[in-house]
């Protein structure tokens, strides 16, 4: 992506966060890239988080080359990754902090998916109230 541009063909100094993995489950590996947005991997007690790249896709407003680092990781059964959109960062009060994001998800490691989902869901549906959504959120955990 060059660069995005509204119906005019103006171009917008705007770019997309995205998150991207690949796993390898006979290797046991996972290969992951972020353009702002990080993995978050969880096994037994521990959390690592890998950051993706300061950069945005498809923006020319840092008029700098991007460069987009890939992690390769190796992992144990029973290991967690969770990747999430770039609502649940930002702004305190507009956004679902990413801070709150960790802290649930480690809080709840030791259940399963669907009871994190359930969590998660209430959380975020008691922190919303009767407010109007500004920004995409979208949590996607995958246990390995």
């Amino acid at each position: 992506i060059n660069g995005l541009s509204n119906e005019n063909g103006v171009e917008r100094q705007d770019g997309m966060d995205i998150s991207i993995v690949t796993i390898n489950t006979k290797k046991q590996r996972l290969y992951f890239a972020g353009a702002k947005n990080p993995l978050y991997i969880i096994h037994k007690d521990e959390i690592d988080i890998k950051k993706g790249s300061f950069f945005p896709v498809g923006s020319n407003q840092y008029n700098t080359k991007k460069q987009y680092d890939l992690h390769e990781i190796n992992y144990e059964k029973e290991t967690k990754v969770y990747l999430f959109s770039d609502g649940c960062g930002g702004e305190l009060g507009k956004k679902f902090m990413r801070k709150r994001v960790r802290e649930l998800i480690y809080g709840t490691r030791f259940k399963n998916m669907q009871e994190q989902r359930k969590i998660l869901v209430e959380e975020f549906n008691e922190w919303k109230k009767e407010e109007d959504q500004t920004d995409d959120v979208l949590v996607i955990g995958l246990l390995l």
